[in-house]
């Protein structure tokens, strides 16, 4: 069985945490601040984690965070998503909203939102484009690759800055091609457009990083003095 070390930053008066991941239960492990299980590999690299969370002054919290692990973009949002979150905040804030619409809506990962498992997707993947420049291509890029957000959390604009940051490290890794879209200057007011183009970017760079592994195979030995 695939496994995957899924990892979490808490509190420093954090004494003891359990919990599930995918809604399996694991033994977390501390190092430090960071709290850590060893849980099956998901095929889609995300994680629902669900803690329980003492402190030292014997107070327990419940907190969910999805996390994800590896490539996980979303290229593809469109007006009509965003079109489709208004028409709910709308339906809700008139007490008109069906069950289902009320489900949709508190979805987290509806692509007409921007919210914390978008900034846990990019920073996932920020962290695997790291390792992967720098086995592969050698290059060191600076980042903070933050990718344990939860829905309670309230970016600031430092953290927002930061963020576009990281993204800005890895488009500037590698030659990218013409046409690549450049990185936002800012969040404020995120379009659609703006967030596909954060993870194009990324995928972008994925792919080169992708060719320069095809070049190595292509001149290694294995293919030396064949005709």
């Amino acid at each position: 069985m695939a496994t995957q070390e899924v990892s979490v930053d808490l509190a420093t008066n954090v004494l003891d945490v359990s919990g599930t991941v995918n809604g399996t239960a694991y033994t977390w492990v501390r190092d430090g601040d960071t709290w850590t299980a060893t849980v099956e590999a998901a095929d889609d690299g995300k994680y629902v984690v669900a803690l329980s969370i003492t402190d030292t002054l014997g107070i327990t919290t419940e907190q969910s965070v999805i996390l994800y692990y590896g490539l996980n973009l979303v290229r593809d949002r469109t007006a009509a998503d965003v079109a489709r979150v208004r028409y709910l905040l709308t339906r809700l804030a008139a007490g008109e909203a069906t069950e289902q619409e009320r489900a949709e809506f508190l979805e987290p990962t509806m692509k007409g939102a921007y919210n914390y498992t978008d900034l846990n997707r990019v920073g996932a993947a920020i962290s695997y484009m790291q390792d992967r420049l720098y086995t592969i291509c050698g290059k060191v890029i600076y980042v903070t690759a933050k990718r344990d957000w939860t829905e309670s959390d309230i970016p600031t604009l430092s953290d927002m800055a930061t963020y576009l940051h990281d993204v800005s490290e890895v488009r500037g890794a590698l030659n990218v091609p013409e046409g690549t879209p450049p990185v936002p200057d800012d969040m404020d007011r995120l379009t659609h457009g703006e967030a596909n183009d954060i993870e194009q970017i990324i995928w972008v760079v994925n792919e080169l990083v992708m060719l320069i592994m095809l070049s190595w195979r292509y001149a290694g030995e294995y293919y030396a003095g064949e005709v």
